[in-house]
């Protein structure tokens, strides 16, 4: 990875709040950003979703080119999320900012 996302790659959002997604998601088309867009309510779904387990086990898509997660969720919170992404050997390249 270059640390520069593509068009082409999608971006995780890991975020527990609807509304804080949908402003995010407004504010990417208000910067004529339309990456394709994974929205995730949960760090365990996140981590189902990068290491295709559970209900995501089909998925066929390449990883996400960013990741961004928010820092305060019920259950495993970004903290925790971002220690088990950075940990995994497939995920740690892909580039995470915390809100």
């Amino acid at each position: 990875m270059n640390g520069k996302l593509t068009k082409s790659q999608s971006i995780l959002i890991v975020e527990d709040s609807e509304d804080d997604f949908e402003a995010t998601t407004r504010a990417f088309k208000k910067a004529n950003l339309y990456n394709p867009v994974i929205w995730c309510k949960s760090g365990q779904e996140s981590l189902d979703y990068l290491r295709r387990e559970g209900a995501y086990s089909d998925e066929k898509s390449d990883l996400p080119g960013l990741v961004l997660l928010d820092l305060n969720m019920p259950g495993m919170d970004g903290r925790k999320t971002l220690q088990h992404i950075k940990e995994d050997t497939k995920l740690k390249q892909i580039p995470v900012i915390i809100g």
